[in-house]
């Protein structure tokens, strides 16, 4: 869609050579005007705006939460794979109870909160939030989260929740 003027070959695919010529906005105070020919903040924005199926798959996600609370609390907890980069700076995994903490900190001044954890180890980080009685995206959509999951995509429910919330705890992930 906003790639299409950079779509020399017109196969709906940016190569190698086409991303390179995208020329990226560096300063923020830019106006949203594209006379340079650079992505604008909109057209940057739109780069992650998922497809309409997909929005019009996860949107009744957002309304039940909405429906719930007044404000949503997400926390990002990514472990899967650093385990094995523990002894490396940018593997490491901050406990849970940082989390915790954090939550206990805000949760009382917080309009109706509701507490949804997302995590690429969600049977081993659950448990530790009960006292907040969290949701998970599957429990928001479990047939929509399963289908995703076996289309090759099961990460998009909690990346879009994660972008939709209005409060985010998030660990030292390029996810969140």
């Amino acid at each position: 869609r906003i790639f299409s003027r950079y779509d020399t070959n017109d196969n709906d695919i940016l190569d190698q050579e086409e991303w390179k010529s995208i020329r990226w906005r560096s300063d923020p105070k830019e106006s949203d005007t594209n006379s340079d020919g650079r992505l604008s903040k909109a057209e940057f924005r739109e780069l992650f705006r998922p497809l309409p199926d997909i929005e019009r798959r996860l949107a009744p996600m957002l309304g039940q939460l909405r429906r719930r609370a007044g404000t949503i609390v997400a926390v990002q907890i990514r472990q899967g794979d650093f385990w094995q980069y523990a002894d490396c700076d940018w593997g490491f995994i901050a406990p849970t109870q940082w989390y915790l903490d954090w939550l206990d900190e805000i949760w009382d001044d917080l309009d109706d909160p509701v507490l949804v954890v997302c995590s690429d180890q969600i049977d081993r980080v659950l448990p530790d939030f009960a006292r907040f009685d969290p949701v998970t995206t599957t429990d928001l959509l479990p047939q929509v989260c399963t289908d995703m999951a076996r289309e090759g995509y099961g990460f998009f429910p909690d990346f879009y929740l994660l972008s939709h919330c209005d409060l985010l705890g998030g660990s030292g992930s390029s996810f969140s």
